[in-house]
């Protein structure tokens, strides 16, 4: 039996237009009366389920609706008949609806399919999740940067639109949708011009343009002019062209948004003019004026087009969006530099002084200083170990700041003489200079105030403002010069590439060494607690003991850092939308700070939001291209959400040159994630020669991915043996799955039973989760529930999840009464209690939206839904969706302990149902891979038995093709 269709390339221009044409014939229909009657939630359409009602217009109703045969959510929309321009020809709607159906861009809504019911005529479009722009601008305008971004998505639609010679004719706020990803889509593309709307063909109210108001024929031109209306719509709030009294035109007078960017309002003063002749052309030129201004913003404020905002609205709400991506106050500061100190004393101690100046400097309201961390990213990867001099005056002339302090200390008799030097970095000039000195090191600090203070006062502050706004920076910091030069060693070792080893090791090892040898010298320093708990928090350690230290001295810890204190401890706290608030508040002040930025993207990578996290990773990247700790997260994001094209363009980047270690395994990842499994084997093996560590694990995870068992399996063994090697704990698992998927099941569980003795810190109850993990495959509820009874409480996601997955749902349900409500684990095992229970739909319906929303298990320890849909699919006899959801799952380039199992039971499963279809040929592929990975199979296997039966019974010669098989994935 041959596959259904896929609509996408199902869809003929010629029956789109013959539908226009029927709906120009059609009589009109109350959309209050009939339709409801025919059109209600549970009706089905031909193919399609309506499900819900989710929205009302102009042209009719759209229900979310599932199609039963390619079983997959889309939009329905039923059009209104009767809402045809009169007058119009049916040769020119044939002509206008053809090029609608040509229209295929990621900025423009997919239509599917057309056809006709008793109802009326309907619309078959691409589902998508999130909201409409109008209702996110009842909540208030959007930051410039944001709503620049919007229009320029708008602009390529239109400029792809307009190529084809479609114009839309109704740009508003309403026909303009913001996806949950942070996509941006535009609606009825050419549904306007046309079904009409009355006797002005097309447009609404505030956005029309002048032409539309005069009966004009709209083209380009016209779309051009309303995007303009969106733009300034967006940064205001409220249509820029509201109707004059009694419904007349507006009078189009007045200058674009006086809030706006001057790039942002010199690019509407060309949009926004009222003879058409005067506009940008068409979507291109559009486009093109808009990415002018955005380059222009750009190079203004150093800040990413991308902005943060959409992302955080999806994932938490209006509340936690709102907190965190309000536009940045608009502040008179001087942008401050400083350098590192010149230190003639020969006394290492003094080498930090510049740090402890910009602590003094950042107390005042006048100044924003530019850390050494941001002076430092300006250098690139080739930063030199010391930043004075020449070295700082072009870092400092990148940043655009317009003071750099340079600061020179000098011994004096017993003591020290300190000097000051205010410099304009971009002609080097001396704009002021000051001078103090100290009788012996702990005078150094009383010194460095009363530098500051010269240097404030000289930039225009007063003495009663530097008094109100001054705490030493003994107390503000730490009057230890010991523990300040250790606390700067820390933070530049953070700040520098790893060159070799590991991007995780040193700063978890080096970088934190130093933080401690500052607490040595002084236990009270609350920012190298700070510093501690922040690398504890991003390498999966725990913080909470430095959380709770800088705590205790929360009073003497600098604004910025007492933010992001105060957000681990809400992180730590489950406060989500504090957490993020706090982060806000640093971004705000500091839109550069990449620790922030990063921080922020963190947190949402942790609770599975990579759709929100992504551009605050991509953003610290861009601020820090040599920031290493975010590539692993960009990789995964982008191939769990499919972007596969985004994650192509990351594999260039980070294939220039000669990649660093961090590179190196995001290369890796990548290529997994892109079906490449021999690239990523390459990519290890670079890191391998190399000597980086982790370059094992990620070999090993290739050679699984590309069915090289035999390979990985010698290469986990070796690693295994090598009992001081602390990535041995994790290769004793990825060895497990390897054993696993060659069908040796009891060979398997044996390394994970020897890992206590191996590792003594092991607690044997967390050993007893990962091997209720593994036995989850033996298809054995006995054997994993007393796996379960000795493991500890973080393995409830397993014991739910795997009872309920083997039919034992009295024996899941204690463990599932743990998991957190609404979370990923928790939905999993619902789903899986309504199957059992004999809902299937139901369990489908709850794992194809967890699947939407998280494709790949986050933890690792959950099953991925793919494959529970797969599994049910297929018990179900819905063989082309098991068959297509099994695919989905193997493509997942993840490797948790239970993929060890799951992969061979998927290729069972696929090699079942596509038999059952029909599809010889794939059931053959899936058989033969299965056979080979059992080549030293433990006796006794039922799921290898089975393996070889279907792949001798479908090699027999009798057995014919149906001609249309599908390649194995």
């Amino acid at each position: 039996m041959a596959p259904p269709p896929d609509p996408s390339t199902e869809l003929l221009p010629g029956a789109l237009s013959a539908l226009l044409e029927e709906i120009a014939r059609a009589p009109p229909v109350e959309l209050e009366g009939g339709w409801d009657r025919l059109l209600r939630p549970g009706a089905v359409i031909g193919r399609f389920r309506l499900l819900r009602e989710i929205g009302r217009g102009g042209f009719g109703v759209v229900y979310e609706a599932e199609d039963q045969e390619l079983n997959r959510r889309i939009a329905f929309k039923a059009i209104r008949p009767g809402t045809a321009a009169s007058g119009d020809r049916p040769e020119w709607l044939h002509r206008e609806a053809e090029a609608v159906a040509r229209l295929n861009h990621p900025s423009v809504v997919t239509l599917h399919d057309v056809g006709l019911c008793d109802s009326g005529p309907y619309l078959i479009l691409e589902l998508l999740k999130g909201e409409p722009l109008q209702a996110r601008l009842a909540r208030g305008p959007l930051p410039a940067p944001e709503a620049l971004r919007i229009a320029l998505a708008v602009a390529q639609g239109l400029a792809h639109a307009h190529r084809e010679g479609v114009v839309h004719c109704d740009l508003t706020p309403g026909n303009v949708f913001l996806t949950e990803d942070g996509g941006v889509k535009i609606l009825d593309f050419g549904l306007s011009r046309m079904l009409g709307r009355g006797s002005i063909v097309g447009g609404t109210r505030g956005f029309m343009a002048p032409e539309q108001w005069r009966g004009e024929a709209p083209d380009a031109r016209t779309d051009v002019f309303s995007a303009g209306a969106l733009l300034a719509c967006m940064l205001t709030g409220a249509p820029p062209f509201p109707s004059a009294p009694g419904g007349a035109p507006p009078s189009y007078a007045g200058a674009p948004p006086t809030g706006a960017p001057e790039p942002i309002r010199a690019a509407l003063a060309k949009v926004l003019v009222v003879d058409p002749a005067g506009r940008p052309q068409d979507g291109a030129a559009l486009l093109a004026l808009l990415s002018e201004a955005e380059a222009a913003l750009r190079r203004r404020a150093g800040r990413s087009r991308r902005l943060l905002a959409a992302a955080a609205l999806a994932a938490l709400g209006a509340f936690a969006g709102a907190l965190l991506f309000r536009a940045p106050p608009q502040r008179l500061r001087v942008a401050v530099a400083v350098a590192d100190a010149e230190n003639r004393t020969g006394d290492p101690r003094l080498d930090g002084l510049g740090g402890l100046l910009a602590a003094a400097l950042e107390q005042s309201p006048r100044l924003r200083v530019i850390s050494r961390s941001q002076l430092a990213d300006r250098l690139g990867a080739d930063r030199p170990a010391r930043i004075d001099g020449a070295v700082a005056r072009a870092a400092a002339a990148r940043a655009e700041a317009q003071v750099l302090l340079l600061t020179v200390v000098r011994p004096a008799g017993a003591g020290y003489k300190l000097e000051l030097h205010g410099a304009d970095p971009a002609s080097g000039e001396e704009l002021f200079d000051g001078a103090g000195e100290a009788a012996d090191a702990a005078a150094v600090p009383a010194a460095l105030d009363a530098l500051a203070a010269r240097a404030r006062q000289a930039l225009h502050e007063s003495e009663e403002e530097v008094r109100a706004n001054g705490v030493p920076v003994a107390r503000a910091v730490t009057g230890n010069l010991e523990a300040y030069q250790h606390y700067a060693l820390g933070q530049e070792c953070l700040d520098r590439p790893t060159s070799a080893r590991s991007w995780l090791y040193p700063p978890v090892a080096e970088c934190a060494a130093e933080f401690e040898r500052a607490l040595a010298a002084d236990p009270d320093f609350p920012l190298a607690h700070f510093a501690l708990a922040l690398i504890e928090e991003i390498a999966a350690g725990d913080p909470r003991p430095h959380v709770e230290a800088a705590l205790r001295h929360l009073d003497r810890i600098p604004a910025r850092e007492r933010e992001l204190l105060r957000a681990s401890e809400a992180r730590l706290g489950g406060r989500v939308g504090e957490a993020l608030a706090r982060y806000g508040a640093v971004i705000d002040a500091r839109p550069e700070d990449k620790q922030a930025v990063f921080l922020a993207g963190d947190l949402l990578q942790h609770r599975s939001e990579f759709a929100s996290a992504l551009p605050f990773l991509e953003r610290a990247v861009e601020l820090d291209p040599t920031l290493e700790w975010p590539l692993e997260h960009i990789a995964f994001d982008l191939g769990v959400l499919g972007r596969r094209e985004q994650l192509r363009g990351w594999v260039r980047r980070w294939s220039q040159g000669r990649p660093g270690p961090a590179a190196l395994h995001a290369l890796s990842e990548a290529h997994g994630w892109l079906g490449e499994p021999g690239a990523a084997a390459a990519d290890a093996r670079r890191a391998a020669a190399a000597g980086i560590l982790g370059a094992d694990a990620d070999l090993s995870r290739a050679l699984l991915a590309d069915d090289r068992l035999a390979e990985a399996t010698a290469l986990l063994e070796q690693v295994v043996a090598r009992a001081s090697d602390p990535s041995a704990r994790w290769a004793h698992y990825q060895l497990a799955a390897a054993l696993r998927a060659q069908g040796r099941p009891r060979a398997a569980r044996a390394v994970l039973e020897a890992l206590p003795q191996r590792f003594p810190d092991l607690r044997p109850d967390v050993v007893a989760g990962r091997i209720a993990e593994l036995l989850v495959g033996e298809r054995d509820p006995a054997a994993v529930r007393d796996a379960c009874a000795r493991a500890n409480p973080v393995s409830a996601n397993v014991c739910a999840i795997g009872l309920a997955y083997l039919g034992d749902v009295a024996g899941a349900a204690p463990y599932g009464a743990r998991l957190e409500r609404g979370s990923t684990a928790a939905e999993l095992y619902q789903a899986l209690a309504q199957w059992r229970a004999g809902d299937a739909e139901g369990a489908l319906a709850r794992l194809r939206a967890v699947e939407r929303r998280q494709p790949a298990p986050w933890p690792l320890s959950l099953l991925a839904p793919s494959f529970l849909r797969g599994e049910i699919c297929a018990a179900e006899g819905r063989d082309a969706e098991a068959v297509a959801a099994l695919r989905a799952f193997e493509a997942l380039y993840v490797s948790p302990l239970w993929r060890g199992w799951a992969i061979p039971r998927a290729r069972l499963l696929a090699a079942r149902s596509a038999e059952r279809l029909g599809r010889p040929a794939e059931a053959r592929a899936q058989a033969r891979r299965l056979v080979a990975a059992f080549a030293r199979a433990e006796p006794g296997q039922p799921e290898v038995a089975e393996a070889r039966a279907i792949a001798a019974r479908l090699l027999a010669p009798s057995v014919p093709d149906s001609g249309h098989a599908e390649p194995s994935p």
